[in-house]
C-alpha cells in the first residue's frame, strides 16, 4: 500500500506543501531550503500514528520548535499532517495548548502538543466514507453498522485517536492503515566510528530487518546469505570492491557473528575494524536495501555520506531494485546519486527551494 500523497502545513519551514509521490521519491536541494524538514514531518506522522508524537515532538525541541514561525499567522500557530494511502486519507491538526495566561504559572505542561482535530476516511471518485472524526474533546466513530456512534474513550491531548483503535475486529479498516504505515522504516543515520558496535562481533540472531541503530548488521547480512539472495548480495559487494569477498562468520567457540573482507593474494582478512566509514556504510545499506522483510516505505536521508564516488552507481541500481517491492524516499545531497537515477521508471524529483522563509518544491 504506497503513500500517494502527502500534505504538510505549518511545519517548521513548510508553510504549507501538498505532494503526490512516486515509487521512487529523490529530495534534492541546497542546504538550508528544508529537505530534512520534509524528512522529519513524514517520520513525526508516522510516530504520531505509532502512539510516539509527544515523545518524537520534545525530540525536536518541542511544540514551539516544530510550528511554523513565518509571517503569515493568522490567529493559533496550527500544523496539520495529512496522507493518503489506496484512497484512505488521514488527517490531524495540532497545536499549543489553549490556556489563559494565568493558568499557565500553575503547570509546567503549558507547551505541550495539543491534536485539535483528526479525521480518517476512504475516498474513491464521488464516494467518500468517513470512519472518524474529531475535534478538540468529541470525537465519533462508525459502527460496525455504519452508525456514528460517540466516541467515550478518554484521550488525551497529545494521543492520536488513530493509536488507541487497535482492534482489528472492532475496526479493521484503521486497523491496516495503521499497521501499513506503522511497518515504515525510517534510517537517518548509521553508526560508522570507532565504537561502532557493527565493527566487532555481535551476538548472532535472525534478522529479516535491520534495526535502525544498525546493531544487528551482521545477523543481517548474514540472514540475507542464508535465507535471501546470497549471490545478489556478493554481487553489489563485488561491484564496489573487484575480486573481494563478504565473509560473515561465527568466531569460533562462541555465539557471536564477525563481519570480514576476503581480499586475494591478502594472508589475511580484513576485519570490521579495519574498514573505513564507507564500506561499513556501504554494508548498512546492503543490508537496509536487500532485507528479507518487505516495508512498505524505506526512508533514507542522505545515504550517501562517507561512500566513495565508485559506489553511487551500484547504490542507485539497488535502490532502484528494492523499489520494486518497498516505496523509497530519498534525501540526498549527491547530484552524482540523483542524476544516475534520473530518467528511471518510478523515479520522482521533489526539488526544494527556499523563497520568502517558505520551503517550497516543484516536482519533475
Amino acid at each position: 500500500m504506497p503513500i500517494e500523497r502527502l500534505s504538510v502545513r505549518g511545519y517548521r519551514s513548510i508553510h504549507h506543501i501538498d505532494l503526490e509521490l512516486s515509487p521512487v521519491n529523490v529530495i534534492a536541494g541546497p542546504n538550508g531550503v528544508g529537505k530534512s524538514n520534509l524528512y522529519k514531518s513524514l517520520h513525526l506522522l508516522v510516530q504520531a500514528v505509532a502512539g510516539r508524537f509527544a515523545r518524537t515532538v520534545a525530540r525536536e525541541g518541542g511544540m514551539n520548535s516544530v510550528l511554523w514561525a513565518g509571517p503569515d499567522v493568522k490567529g493559533p500557530r496550527r500544523m496539520s499532517l495529512g496522507i493518503a494511502m489506496d484512497g484512505f486519507r488521514y488527517e490531524f491538526v495540532s497545536g499549543l495548548v489553549a490556556m489563559a495566561p494565568d493558568e499557565r504559572c500553575k503547570t509546567e505542561f503549558f507547551a505541550d502538543p495539543d491534536i485539535k482535530e483528526e479525521h480518517f476516511w476512504y475516498e474513491q471518485g464521488r464516494s467518500k466514507v468517513k470512519f472518524f472524526e474529531r475535534k478538540n474533546s468529541f470525537a465519533w466513530i462508525r459502527d460496525g453498522e455504519g452508525n456514528k456512534v460517540d466516541y467515550t474513550m478518554e484521550i488525551l491531548k497529545s494521543q492520536t485517536m488513530m493509536e488507541t483503535l487497535s482492534d482489528p475486529l472492532l475496526y479493521p479498516e484503521v486497523f491496516v492503515f495503521r499497521q501499513q504505515l506503522a511497518a515504515t522504516r525510517f534510517y537517518h543515520d548509521f553508526p560508522t566510528g570507532p565504537d561502532s558496535p557493527a565493527r566487532s562481533p555481535q551476538v548472532v540472531t535472525f534478522t529479516s530487518l535491520i534495526d535502525v541503530d544498525g546493531t544487528d548488521l551482521a545477523s543481517a547480512l548474514k540472514s540475507i546469505e542464508e535465507r535471501g539472495n546470497a549471490e545478489q548480495l556478493q554481487t553489489f559487494f563485488e561491484s564496489l570492491f573487484p575480486g573481494n569477498q563478504l565473509v560473515v562468520r561465527r568466531m569460533e567457540g562462541t555465539n557471536r557473528l564477525a563481519i570480514e573482507m576476503e581480499i586475494p593474494k591478502l594472508n589475511r582478512r580484513l576485519s570490521a575494524e579495519e574498514f573505513s566509514d564507507g564500506t561499513l556504510r556501504f554494508l548498512y545499506l546492503l543490508a537496509v536495501l536487500l532485507s528479507l522483510k518487505e516495508s512498505p516505505l524505506i526512508a533514507l536521508n542522505e545515504p550517501e555520506r562517507s561512500l566513495h564516488p565508485d559506489a553511487i552507481g551500484p547504490l542507485a541500481e539497488l535502490i532502484l531494485l528494492a523499489s520494486r517491492r518497498s516505496q523509497i524516499w530519498l534525501v540526498t545531497h549527491s547530484n552524482q546519486l540523483r542524476d544516475a537515477l534520473a530518467g528511471k521508471p518510478g523515479v520522482g524529483n521533489i526539488d526544494l527551494a527556499m523563497r520568502d522563509g517558505k520551503t517550497i518544491c516543484s516536482v519533475s
